[in-house]
């Protein structure tokens, strides 16, 4: 450890954003004993599990100063109890590093997914409440118990540990009296040091569905119909994406560098061609049905049955046809048809997403206005190293067809007057909520893109606030907009920066 001043840390955001001093701790041994006497000159402690919270911050603390702590280097897998499918993770673990040590030691049981990629923190995705289309969808919701160091230098343990029944503490998440855990999560109280997961076995059959919609007025009836699945089949029912046409071809395409330069969206005339190439519809509804082959096929035949009056293309995409697809994928690309071929490799890496296994699909879309993309190579994508430009907005919307029409509008209006597409995806949460993920995405080595790209998004903020719809998450730059904290607790906290 090494004191210095004025720290730059870079961020996909464009933010400016500083420390004073860099704490990076080779094990959880030594964090133990050097992190109070690193603390102690500081009034402000900011941590990072991995730097990899793409789009909302990266490595970047919400408040210029102080002591960062990266925790990258404490990646041990503490423990492992294959019968109950329970993890206990170090910070600085991967989604890539616990999908292959579940290969080796659990291939029974599936690693918990989002697409940041293989190299993003399980245990920092975690606190920050994000979720993902595999169960456990909610990823805090799969948190069992968790340690951590407090301002003070105090150890947190659940109430089970303090009693000396550390292996319950494990197995049921509240424990006895105040749940406390809830209070790490999204918040500066103090330093995690490791997190104990409840893991989702591995179903005897998974099967993906594309439902494309083939107009705009179908989107209210597909909302109702997604409601009714996700309250009627449980969890064989997995997370459903709703993704409109511009979404799906940010995925597809590359933007045109000429378009980028000149900070011109994509007209819709270009759209309607891309789309026509890719067979792309208004919206396209992708989802997960998972588990025992006879529950899994009943639950299929009530899905298509809620999406009986929807006029819509499907296709299924499962273990057993999966070497028919890519078959015809090599017999699209040896024709001529490329795009078609590209499309089922992006529905190929998509299943192996969904079965557990992390890999860059969905990353590559920080790149999409990169002007250095066409030399990244693929396998090691990292958006902040790479000057990618990307700012997510992830509100909250109600499961409602009104609502989602009010805010799917607002957001298309949002899109013109600030010269983006309108790159739309709603993933359920439960039956209840769908998160929205809105990536405005931008040429990071443009100021004048940057600040259109901040302006978009305070826009969204503020004027989707007024309709009824706000984050679940916020970046570095809009946490110090709000006052999130309650005056019936007055808590000690490491970052007072932080969701303040």
């Amino acid at each position: 450890m090494a004191p210095k001043e004025n720290i730059i840390l870079p961020n996909t955001l464009g933010a400016i954003r500083s420390v004073n001093e860099i704490f990076r701790p080779e094990s959880s041994e030594a964090l133990f004993e050097m992190l109070p006497a690193a603390m102690r000159p500081h009034s402000q402690v900011s941590v990072i599990s991995r730097g990899n919270n793409w789009g909302y911050g990266c490595s970047a603390p919400a408040k210029s100063g102080g002591l960062l702590i990266d925790l990258s280097r404490c990646r041990e897998i503490r423990s492992f109890d294959r019968d109950h499918g329970i993890v206990t993770l170090e910070p600085g673990v991967s989604y890539g590093e616990l999908a292959k040590f579940l290969e080796e030691h659990g291939d029974e049981w599936r690693a918990p997914v989002h697409g940041g990629g293989p190299d993003c923190s399980v245990v920092g995705n975690a606190l920050e409440r994000g979720y993902g289309l595999t169960p456990h969808t909610d990823h805090f919701g799969a948190v069992m118990s968790l340690k951590a160091i407090l301002k003070s230098g105090e150890i947190y343990t659940g109430s089970l540990t303090k009693l000396g029944a550390g292996h319950l503490d494990k197995l049921y998440r509240y424990g006895v009296g105040p749940y406390y855990d809830g209070l790490f999560s999204q918040s500066g109280l103090g330093v995690v040091t490791e997190v104990t997961f409840r893991l989702a076995k591995k179903p005897e059959f998974l099967e993906m569905f594309y439902f494309s919609l083939d107009a705009d007025e179908d989107l209210e009836a597909a909302v109702a119909a997604i409601k009714k699945s996700k309250q009627e089949l449980g969890n064989v029912l997995g997370g459903i994406n709703l993704m409109n046409r511009e979404r799906c071809l940010s995925m597809m395409i590359d933007y045109p560098n000429s378009k980028i330069q000149s900070l011109e969206p994509l007209s819709e005339s270009e759209l309607d061609k891309f789309a026509r190439q890719y067979k792309l519809t208004s919206w396209l509804i992708v989802g997960t049905i998972g588990g025992q082959k006879t529950i899994a096929h009943a639950t299929k035949k009530q899905l298509l049955k809620n999406f009986k009056r929807i006029k819509k293309r499907t296709v299924f995409f499962n273990t057993g046809n999966r070497k028919l697809f890519l078959a015809l994928a090599q017999f699209c690309q040896f024709m001529g048809f490329s795009q078609i071929a590209r499309s089922i490799d992006t529905v190929d890496r998509a299943f192996d997403v969904l079965n557990g296994k992390p890999n860059n699909v969905a990353l590559q879309l920080a790149y999409w206005k990169n002007l250095a993309r066409p030399h990244t190579n693929q396998n090691e994508l990292h958006p902040t190293r790479d000057g990618c430009g990307l700012i997510w907005y992830a509100p909250l919307v109600e499961m409602k067809p009104a609502s989602v029409s009010r805010y799917t509008d607002f957001v298309k209006q949002a899109s013109i007057k600030f010269g983006f597409n309108n790159l739309v995806t709603l993933t359920t949460i439960d039956d209840l909520c769908f998160d929205s993920t809105i990536p405005i995405l931008f040429d990071r080595s443009n100021p004048e893109d940057q600040k259109r790209a901040r302006l978009f998004y305070d826009y969204l903020l503020h004027e989707g606030l007024k309709l009824g719809f706000f984050p679940y998450r916020l970046s570095i730059e809009s946490q110090e907009k709000f006052d999130f904290q309650t005056d019936l607790f007055k808590l000690d906290l490491a970052n007072p920066s932080r969701y303040r």
